[in-house]
């Protein structure tokens, strides 16, 4: 077994996202562990800070809502546990929020936040478990490994909103969420943090009247930006939260904040394109957002981001069957796939995103340009076409100085 954090690094008062890979090491027999993605536990550290004593633990992010501040992640009823053959590896990827907690202390208590501490900057350790099954004895087979963290220092604007939810423990842990939509109170200060970033003009995934993508401000930050939990806790706020809002015009403001992070590599991606992309809900509510907001080019870049880079997350796992709704993918357990389908698709690690080819210097970083995208293209797409532009350009002026060389040779030959 092993693990690693994936995604960019991790700020004070984030959650991050870690991927976990189990191998048959077996090189003739076949074994069906227990499913990855609902048996992952995290250890907790004891440490000594100014006299008092904490325990450093990593709260798995729910997959449902049943209003307590901290718990385990609980399976659906709909999953299935997968063969692996010799030398065959398994991965599931879950999110965690990195917590100091004061010994003694309930998160039934009251000021339970005034006695927890998010991670600041530095390196850390987080023992992670994997309840693999039963073994012949009947005994517990139990797997377990080390996580190295590291929390990075936030710069620029990124560094001014962790000064102000350093002060404001509620407002930190709202950007923590992911099911739980902030309280109306909340509102006013998510949207006041986003005004301190400068702004682009960028293209936008909404369709927009005749069904192509329009030009709409965005935040200039850099890929591990508070900017991109404050959209998606304003998008659950729009579809769940309290408000008077028509359910019309809330999807229209759902939209455009999850538009902001749809092609952002942040910890909550994968939630926030399952909020784009699910046909329904697991509860039938709140209604999901309909698919005639996206443009169909950025409909389909959506559903491949989620197959490619997302599908061994514990939220794609749990509600895949609401993402695709009547439209049964061919790689289901059930018709019209197969559960060798199902097999061969949960074998597949997925592959990292952004593709690290495509990676481009962070705005915080002396010297990186600040690109203003005017294009009519997804920016999912920008880069691969600055790619192509950027080769086609070095081509050329190769060309150009195999031909220069050539011509001043054959002057100099009197031909």
């Amino acid at each position: 077994m092993g693990a690693g954090p994936i995604g960019p690094p991790t700020l004070p008062y984030q959650p991050l996202r870690l991927r976990a890979f189990v191998r048959n090491v077996s090189d003739s027999r076949t074994v069906v562990p227990s499913p990855v993605e609902f048996n992952l536990f995290f250890e907790s550290r004891h440490v000594e800070r100014q006299g008092k004593h904490y325990k450093e633990e990593g709260w798995p992010v729910r997959l449902q809502d049943w209003g307590e501040i901290r718990g385990t992640v609980r399976p659906a009823d709909y999953h299935y546990m997968v063969r692996l053959g010799p030398k065959e590896s398994l991965s599931a990827s879950v999110a965690v929020i990195p917590m100091s907690v004061e010994e003694g202390r309930s998160s039934n208590d009251q000021d339970f936040l005034d006695h927890c501490h998010f991670w600041g900057p530095g390196q850390y350790e987080l023992p992670v478990k994997y309840h693999a099954g039963i073994d012949q004895n009947n005994g517990q087979v139990e797997l377990k490994t080390v996580l190295n963290l590291a929390i990075a220092e936030p710069r620029g604007s990124d560094k001014q909103v962790a000064e102000i939810l350093m002060h404001d423990p509620k407002l930190a842990l709202c950007l923590c969420e992911s099911l739980r939509p902030p309280a109306p109170e909340l509102v006013p200060k998510l949207k006041g943090l986003l005004k301190l970033y400068p702004k682009r003009a960028d293209v936008s995934g909404l369709a927009h009247g005749d069904g192509q993508p329009n030009v709409v401000e965005r935040e200039i930050c850099g890929d591990s930006s508070y900017a991109y939990f404050v959209h998606f806790a304003l998008a659950r706020y729009y579809l769940k939260g309290q408000h008077s809002h028509p359910w019309e015009e809330a999807f229209a403001l759902a939209a455009q904040e999850l538009d902001h992070v749809v092609d952002q590599p942040f910890t909550y991606h994968p939630n926030a394109l399952i909020l784009a992309y699910a046909q329904s809900t697991t509860f039938g509510w709140p209604p999901p957002v309909p698919r005639s907001v996206w443009t169909q080019g950025r409909l389909e870049f959506i559903k491949q981001l989620l197959l490619d880079h997302y599908a061994d997350t514990v939220e794609f796992l749990d509600q895949w069957p609401a993402i695709f709704g009547k439209e049964p993918p061919e790689w289901g357990p059930l018709p019209p796939g197969s559960r060798a389908n199902w097999d061969k698709f949960r074998k597949t690690i997925p592959k990292p995103y952004p593709p690290p080819a495509l990676v481009q210097a962070s705005p915080h970083e002396a010297g990186a340009p600040v690109a203003t995208n005017t294009s009519r293209e997804p920016r999912g797409w920008a880069n691969v076409l600055m790619f192509a532009s950027l080769s086609m350009g070095v081509l050329l002026a190769l060309g150009a100085l195999v031909y220069s060389r050539a011509r001043h040779r054959r002057n100099r030959n009197g031909t």
